[in-house]
């Protein structure tokens, strides 16, 4: 990934930033995590995205595979923008189609 612009769904940021609450992290380690994400682009919603959000849902659900919500808004983002979604899960998004995945 080196040299190309990398972007965060707003989901994956709220979720990093839960994280850090849930794991009462100290002010030393969220500002290590702060410093980190400002290497990131955060990919903001719009009307498109939450189109876009619509269709990954009702497309999962119909094929009886039910997408989590912040899955859903993450897959939605990198279809949106045309870029490949980076994941460790990529089972969390195998049901959505035309997603490129990369671990």
């Amino acid at each position: 990934m080196s040299g190309r612009l990398l972007g965060i769904s707003f989901m994956t940021l709220a979720e990093l930033e839960r994280w850090a609450l849930e794991r009462m992290w100290g002010p030393g380690r969220k500002q290590e995590l702060a410093q980190h994400l400002t290497h990131y682009t955060v990919l903001a919603a719009s009307r498109e995205l939450c189109s876009s959000w619509a269709e990954v849902c009702f497309a999962a659900k119909k094929k009886g595979r039910p997408i989590q919500t912040a899955d859903a808004w993450i897959a939605a983002s990198a279809l949106y923008y045309g870029v490949p979604l980076i994941t460790n899960n990529q089972r969390d998004y195998s049901m959505v189609d035309g997603l490129v995945l990369m671990s």
